[in-house]
């Protein structure tokens, strides 16, 4: 394996165990102050990691329950964001790949996950961006392409479920157990897709999908019978359903369907892919600044259909979106937006999803950027753009 995994150490060395009396009422530590392990958090806002605007140096906020070790840079020519991993290479501040943690009030276990962690790795290690590996940790500078496509993993405010995320776009991802099925031969049940009734189960929500090869019969595939292959390749969004056409046997649907593969019919009633993408801008307290907040990379092309804006309360606020090619850095000059810029006047929550005057064609790997050109009685914001992947 080519990515450096260590067993992790710290300068600070313990001879003996920690403990307390057995009489005492108070334990050693909170879950919440460990890195990475299981812990539990009242509400989903405990996921974020905010950097509070007009912050620079190292982020030491309060707000941030499950924080990283993280810098934010001027913008100069030598000051970049920078991101510290503790010596295993998996963990940074109190966050580690694979780490579980419970949300109380969505009575619900989310799991930290980066996709395609490893070569996200060896990309950023590889390029001409500042990377600095030690015994006791790594330091990475956003001074490549491919030094911020990694540290985004580690900023991202993505939760799935949450404005249009789901487990295969999002770093906090809901956790399930895999679970058998008895009564069907060989399906088992795993990560990703609404699965209910299969032979006399009881009805369950795992946000599964399932894999095997025996025919399965679901609520969530509307009155038709496929076998579990077929159904594994069907082009499904988590939850969705396939209705209006008849299939059997071990016929592969793939994303390369042609009229020769499946009846028109049948084609036009598959669900659409959806997607999203967007931020969350905290003020921190404070009233939102205008400039830039940001960048995202999309890696999927497709083409977007709208737009939604919600903020802490009702106020007003004007966001640019801009858009160029891998590799480079959107600006002013690359607005997609038209005269449709998602806005807030005077309101909470606003939407457009019947574009007109945006550039909605996305590429594989093109860069987002998000500029904020007026806000006014707003300290937190959250904007989705929603599209369609190919």
């Amino acid at each position: 394996m080519s990515f450096q995994y260590k067993n992790p150490i710290s300068p600070n060395q313990l001879t003996g165990q920690q403990s307390v009396d057995r009489s005492k009422t108070y334990g050693t530590n909170f879950s919440t102050l460990s890195t990475g392990g299981y812990m539990e958090v009242f509400s989903l806002n405990e996921l974020y990691y905010t950097i509070p605007p007009s912050t620079y140096g190292p982020i030491e906020y309060t707000g941030n329950t499950i924080p990283i070790t993280y810098s934010k840079g001027s913008g100069t020519t030598f000051s970049y964001d920078t991101l510290t991993l503790h010596s295993d290479n998996i963990s940074s501040g109190r966050r580690k790949l694979g780490m579980l943690v419970y949300v109380y009030e969505q009575n619900q276990i989310y799991q930290f996950l980066i996709d395609n962690y490893e070569t996200l790795w060896n990309s950023a290690t590889g390029s001409t961006g500042t990377t600095i590996i030690s015994e006791f940790g790594t330091t990475m500078r956003a001074d490549s392409i491919e030094n911020i496509t990694f540290m985004s993993g580690w900023t991202a405010n993505t939760i799935s479920g949450v404005s249009g995320e789901t487990n295969s776009t999002a770093v906090w991802k809901i956790y399930s157990t895999p679970v058998s099925f008895t009564g069907n031969t060989s399906a088992t049940c795993i990560n990703d897709l609404y699965v209910e009734n299969l032979y006399g189960c009881s009805p369950i929500n795992v946000n599964d999908l399932l894999i095997g090869n025996s025919g399965i019969t679901t609520t969530s595939l509307t009155a038709i019978t496929i076998s579990a292959t077929t159904y594994l390749n069907l082009p499904l969004s988590p939850g969705g359903s396939f209705t209006g056409g008849t299939v059997s046997g071990t016929t592969n649907f793939t994303n390369g369907l042609t009229a020769t593969t499946i009846s028109a019919t049948t084609y036009q009633n598959l669900p659409i892919n959806y997607g999203s993408f967007g931020l969350t801008i905290d003020g921190g307290g404070s009233d939102i600044i205008v400039g830039n907040k940001g960048y995202a990379i999309i890696p999927y092309a497709g083409t977007i259909t709208g737009w939604n804006v919600i903020g802490n309360t009702s106020g007003s606020c004007v966001i640019d979106v801009w858009k160029t090619t891998s590799g480079n850095i959107p600006t002013s000059g690359d607005t997609i937006t038209g005269t449709e810029k998602p806005t807030l006047s005077s309101q909470q929550i606003n939407s457009d999803l019947n574009l007109t005057t945006w550039t909605t064609s996305v590429s594989q790997y093109d860069v987002i950027g998000f500029n904020v050109d007026s806000t006014s009685g707003l300290t937190r914001v959250n904007l989705s753009i929603y599209i369609i992947k190919q």
